[in-house]
């Protein structure tokens, strides 16, 4: 079983649609960004290349700024990038999809939680 991680990143409306390059995902977290943060706890978890995808209407560099915050990451900004990239998955694979509106506060215990669906 391969987990296939994927982080679904948003723009929420307090932000203002002049700030374009403000995201969840690029949201400080002490001294780092929240998608640096999650893609160490996933890398503790899966070998599989996290997916970023991007919210609706980002603009070209967000791409690059999602690169340099997650190397590695494959950063996809259509429906279509996000299926070619998951049309790899086989079926006992795990596609884990994490959105970062619901995360817990209290953090979470993905390796419990991989477990349990293993």
């Amino acid at each position: 079983m391969t987990v296939w991680p994927v982080l679904l990143d948003s723009r929420p409306d307090y932000v203002g649609a002049s700030c374009d390059e403000a995201t969840l995902l690029g949201a400080s977290m002490g001294r780092s960004q929240l998608v640096s943060l999650l893609t160490r706890q996933i890398a503790a978890v899966s070998d599989a290349t996290p997916t970023i995808v991007s919210p609706a209407g980002a603009s070209p560099s967000y791409r690059i700024s999602m690169a340099a915050l997650a190397p590695g990451a494959t950063v996809v900004t259509s429906a279509q990038e996000l299926a070619s990239v998951v049309a790899g998955a086989g079926p006992r694979d795990l596609l884990l999809l994490v959105d970062p509106r619901c995360l817990p506060v209290s953090g979470w215990q993905l390796p419990a939680l991989l477990a349990e669906a293993a």
